[in-house]
């Protein structure tokens, strides 16, 4: 594994694959636009309503964005090429797939024992319980929780959600049973506000 800097934004590389090491907090578009920052869940529903990207801090707490980062609506995945610095993009489902294969796979021994992908990607300190991770990897995984669908935040300290280019939903949380786990949500998510109102963390990979 070799770690790189680019645009201000370390990198590890895990299976041939460029990921960042943190959460991304990027509110400016390569267009020149900004993305919405809400400050109450009153702003993140009317951004959501009206089909604007936007962001939030956990709790709306800035504290929490300089941790974990930001939360992200789909509207900014929608964006794509446009959200990513340059020489970066939002990884796909395969691309997340490839992560877990490459680092050992995600089939648990047993219900007491992590997947040796999940051990790996986790942080060695931040999560509640026993739930700490090795971080092997680098990736270091912290469990920043979610938005979940514009009404509460939710799972901090036990677990965390990104978004794929496709909107599929990785996540990690204390109720999956060691493994790493996915949201096959696909572009359902803008048949109602339910998804749309979703906020998720993004990770990016360098770009090939």
């Amino acid at each position: 594994m070799i770690l790189y800097t680019f645009t201000n934004m370390e990198t590890i590389t895990i299976g041939g694959i460029e990921w960042s090491t943190a959460n991304s907090s990027n509110i400016k578009m390569k267009n020149g636009g900004v993305i919405a920052v809400a400050k109450t869940m009153e702003e993140w529903q009317s951004f959501c309503l009206n089909k604007q990207p936007c962001c939030c801090a956990y709790d709306f707490d800035e504290k929490n964005a300089a941790k974990y980062g930001y939360l992200y609506n789909a509207y900014v995945v929608a964006e794509g090429d446009n959200f990513s610095p340059d020489g970066f993009r939002i990884p796909s489902r395969n691309d997340w797939n490839n992560l877990l294969d490459a680092l050992g796979g995600n089939i648990s021994i047993d219900k007491n024992t992590p997947s040796p992908c999940l051990a790996k990607l986790k942080a060695v300190k931040g999560w509640l319980g026993k739930m700490n991770g090795t971080n092997e990897s680098g990736f270091n995984a912290l469990p920043g929780g979610d938005l979940f669908i514009g009404i509460e935040f939710r799972d901090k300290g036990f677990g965390v959600s990104w978004w794929t280019i496709e909107y599929n939903e990785p996540h990690i949380t204390q109720y999956d049973k060691n493994k790493f786990k996915f949201h096959n949500t696909g572009a359902e998510i803008f048949n109602g506000p339910k998804g749309a109102m979703s906020g998720k963390y993004i990770r990016l990979i360098r770009f090939k």
